[in-house]
This record gives C-alpha cells, structure tokens and sequence, in this order.
C-alpha cells in the first residue's frame, strides 16, 4: 500500500489481523503486532479483540495469555 502512496489505518490492520487469524497463521499476527507501531500504527482494542476471539475459538488459552 505504501508503495501507491496509501498508508494503512488501524481498521485495515484490524482487517489483516481478522483474516490472518481465520486462516490460523497466529504466528504471523503476533509478528505484526510488534511490527505495528513501527509503521505508525499502534494495535487498539479491537485488533486484541479480535485476536482473543480467534485464540479463545481454537482453546489456545495459555498462548492467548501471554500474547495479549
């Protein structure tokens, strides 16, 4: 996106992190959370939220403690 000139908000991470978790890549979501505010872009509410939802529905509890 940067490369065209558009820089990402919260909601399109929000969506990155969504649908990075509903294909079970939660290793590549907790990376990107570390990565976020190197770009400018801190994670809010809603990105956590959405990654304890995904975590929780697949009984990754202990993992869902640590990370969030």
């Amino acid at each position: 996106m940067r490369s065209k000139g558009c820089e990402p908000d919260p909601v399109t991470y929000n969506i990155l992190v969504k649908g990075m978790c509903d294909d079970g890549r939660l290793d590549d979501v907790i990376e990107l959370l570390d990565r976020m505010p190197s770009f400018g872009c801190q994670p809010n509410a809603f990105t956590h939220n959405i990654i304890l939802q995904s975590m929780c529905s697949k009984w990754m509890l202990r993992r869902c403690s640590r990370t969030c």
